[in-house]
């Protein structure tokens, strides 16, 4: 079993990125810088809503030491937590491209243009592993892209695994983004074909919720594990309890949980939130290395 280390490491600012090559990679007429650190199978890691979050950074930094992770910056700067920004008279707007061209949020069924430039990433990662394939994960904004991936005919040959934490799109009613009818509530912002494609796939899936989680609901994970045959044992959700009584790295005790692997992720020995980053561990050494 490989033991699970504290979640949070701090650096000096405007370092943070220190240990990490960038390379900027072009596809579908859009271009992202892509970070790299560590050494080993591949794995590609997709930073959540709010941005590459420090905790985002700290979780490629420990996963490095087996793997060799990808972090693509998808907007923002690296280190730039903060989802909202508040104009002249108060309004408050969510920061980040959520109703573009790359990410549709409220879409029930179209993720948006950026699932074309992740697979194409992932091809291009999968080439320089040299057979190897890779792993993906996905977190809160980006947390159904692997699903999109398994359901791509060129890139499902090079999936190793795949890891849905808190999938939140689509996205619903202000401030904490609850879907308002039913049909939110259970999609996945795919299309049924690519749902049923990657519930085919035949890759070893893993999803995380914090079964008190205000952003994604319950009945989405419900309808996510009915898509997958129930014999099936390439697929596993694996339910979160909080950790009420952990502080966290802001020093505050969250009232509720959204970030299974980051930002929520309890530090304290023997929590459930080291015990899920332990599970997370396990999974990608069955399927990686």
């Amino acid at each position: 079993m490989l033991l699970a280390a504290p979640l949070l490491a701090h650096h000096k600012d405007g370092d943070i990125m220190e240990g990490f090559d960038r390379t900027p990679f072009c596809s579908a007429k859009m271009v992202h810088d892509v970070y790299r650190i560590g050494a080993g199978p591949a794995v590609l890691l997709l930073h959540e809503l709010p941005g590459l979050m420090p905790e985002d950074i700290t979780l490629a930094r420990r996963l490095s030491c087996l793997y060799t992770v990808y972090l693509p910056l998808l907007f923002g700067k690296p280190g730039d937590g903060h989802s909202f920004l508040r104009d002249s008279v108060s309004r408050v707007f969510l920061r980040t491209p959520c109703w573009g061209s790359e990410f549709n949020c409220a879409a029930a069924s179209n993720i948006g243009g950026i699932v074309p430039w992740m697979a194409a990433l992932a091809l291009h990662i999968s080439a320089q592993s040299h057979g190897r394939g890779l792993a993906v994960i996905g977190n809160c904004l980006t947390g159904s892209i692997p699903l999109a991936l398994m359901a791509d005919d060129a890139v499902r040959p090079q999936l190793r695994c795949a890891v849905l934490s808190q999938p939140a799109l689509p996205l619903g009613a202000w401030p904490f983004g609850k879907p308002l009818t039913q049909a939110g509530k259970v999609a996945l912002g795919l299309t049924s074909d690519q749902l049923r494609k990657a519930a085919n796939a035949g890759v070893p899936t893993l999803a995380f919720r914090f079964v008190d989680d205000p952003v994604v609901p319950k009945e989405r994970m419900e309808a996510l594990t009915a898509l997958f045959p129930k014999d099936s044992r390439k697929f596993e959700f694996y339910p979160v309890y909080p950790d009420l009584s952990c502080r966290h790295w802001t020093g505050a005790t969250p009232t509720h949980h959204h970030a299974v692997l980051t930002a929520g992720n309890c530090e304290d020995s023997g929590s459930n939130g080291q015990r899920a980053y332990q599970r997370l561990l396990d999974f990608l050494a069955a399927n990686l290395v």
